[in-house]
């Protein structure tokens, strides 16, 4: 890899220390520019709207779960390749601004040894809400992170190629914004030198 790219640690997005996949597979981290504290509130306040809405803010059905709480069990069902799935998992954290959901057991393609396609036991998605400058007022994004080390190749190609993920979590950020302020199609934050302040 580092002949093709020149970069030693491509696989973990030149970041060896926190970002461990040593299959070269996937994370990410999407950032949304939801709107102005002044339309939303404070990032706890629609970090609050997120969790307790959780089922008409996500893309796909949670199963039984409406709201997001610590140690609950979800079984969610996204669409990958128009297929319904089901993808078992846990609130393993959460605090006033983010959530943090690690997954039990989802093979999309495959059995229980050998998985095509689906997220092993462990990967994680973080869903947090935080603040940022933009222009002189402060505005509200919303960070959808993945790490999913050792997922099937399947699942690689969907996030990697065919951008299945920021299709779905962009939907989320449409309809977090749109429940929120009536306003919809967030920006998707992104650069160089880009940070939350």
């Amino acid at each position: 890899m580092v002949d093709e790219t020149g970069q030693p640690y491509a696989y973990t997005d030149s970041n060896p220390v926190n970002r461990k996949d040593p299959m070269g597979l996937y994370e990410y981290s999407y950032y949304w520019d939801l709107g102005s504290t002044t339309q939303l509130g404070s990032a706890q306040d629609v970090f609050s709207y997120f969790v307790n809405n959780a089922s008409a803010i996500f893309p796909f059905s949670l199963g039984g779960c409406q709201t997001l709480y610590e140690n609950e069990s979800c079984s969610f069902h996204p669409t990958v390749y128009g297929v319904p799935t089901n993808d078992n998992l846990y609130v393993s954290n959460i605090t006033s601004t983010s959530i943090t959901l690690t997954v039990t057991n989802w093979c999309q393609v495959g059995s229980t040894s050998l998985c095509a396609a689906g997220d092993p036991p462990g990967s994680t998605i973080t869903f947090s809400v935080g603040n940022f400058l933009c222009g002189k007022q402060t505005c509200v994004y919303l960070e959808q992170n993945a790490n999913s080390p050792g997922s099937g190749p399947g699942t690689d190609v969907a996030v990697d190629y065919y951008h299945q993920a920021l299709f779905t979590w962009q939907t989320q950020a449409d309809n977090l914004a749109h429940d929120l302020c009536g306003s919809s199609n967030p920006a998707l934050i992104e650069g160089v030198g880009w940070s939350t302040a």
